[in-house]
């Protein structure tokens, strides 16, 4: 609230600034005449508009940003609901379902354990081969994109279908969840993020067939 109260404050002030410039160029008033000395001195008002409109628009971090203790109760729980209904995922990547992921853990070269999505490319036997969506935070040397990962290591899979609705993500799930029980206000991009998921899938091999929203491609 308080980026978005600034960012009106600055989107005001420096849209004033252009409109009194504005009038000048028309009706110059003296003080204008004695001030004003190149369109550089356009660049704080312009700015403050461009970024007050951004920190005015801003409507808040996704869920994912958000850090709790990876053992809470909804977390574990939601790695055991990956896990049981891992094997409605796996069908759908053998028919080579698009925009498929899954969620593992890496230890980075400073020691840190990070939970990380990636893309998957094809699985066989027991074995994922993905491409990491984003960078470990805490990695200070290169990483390694591309790699495999064992069916086992898996926390968390996930599918986004063609009309950008996301199945199931229980992770993510877990976080909504966790906030709620704890009496969290949800922002703006987290109730969009929310609405995004579809019904969950609640028992294995549930769902066996991609749904005909999902792009498949032969090939994060």
């Amino acid at each position: 609230m308080a980026k978005r109260v600034l960012g009106a404050i600055s989107f005001i002030t420096g849209l004033a600034i252009l409109v009194w410039f504005a009038y000048n160029l028309v009706w110059p008033t003296h003080e204008f005449k004695r001030s004003f000395r190149s369109l550089a001195q356009l660049v704080v008002p312009l700015a403050m508009v461009r970024y007050g409109w951004r920190w005015l628009r801003d409507t808040g971090p996704g869920i994912e940003t958000v850090q709790i203790d990876p053992m809470c109760p909804e977390l574990v729980a939601s790695v055991e609901k990956a896990k049981k209904t891992m094997p409605a995922f796996l069908s759908a990547v053998s028919q080579h379902v698009d925009n498929a992921y899954v969620k593992f853990s890496i230890v980075t070269d400073t020691g840190v354990t990070e939970h990380i999505w990636a893309y998957v490319h094809h699985y066989g036997d027991g074995v994922f081969n993905v491409s990491l969506a984003n960078s470990p935070y805490t990695q200070k040397g290169q990483t390694q994109t591309r790699r495999d990962v064992r069916e086992s290591e898996v926390e968390d899979w996930q599918i986004m279908t063609s009309d950008d609705r996301i199945k199931g993500a229980y992770s993510l799930r877990a976080l909504f969840e966790h906030l709620e029980r704890n009496g969290a206000r949800l922002n703006a991009t987290m109730r969009k993020q929310r609405a995004q998921f579809l019904d969950a899938i609640d028992e294995p091999g549930a769902d066996q067939h991609a749904s005909p929203g999902f792009r498949t491609s032969a090939d994060a």
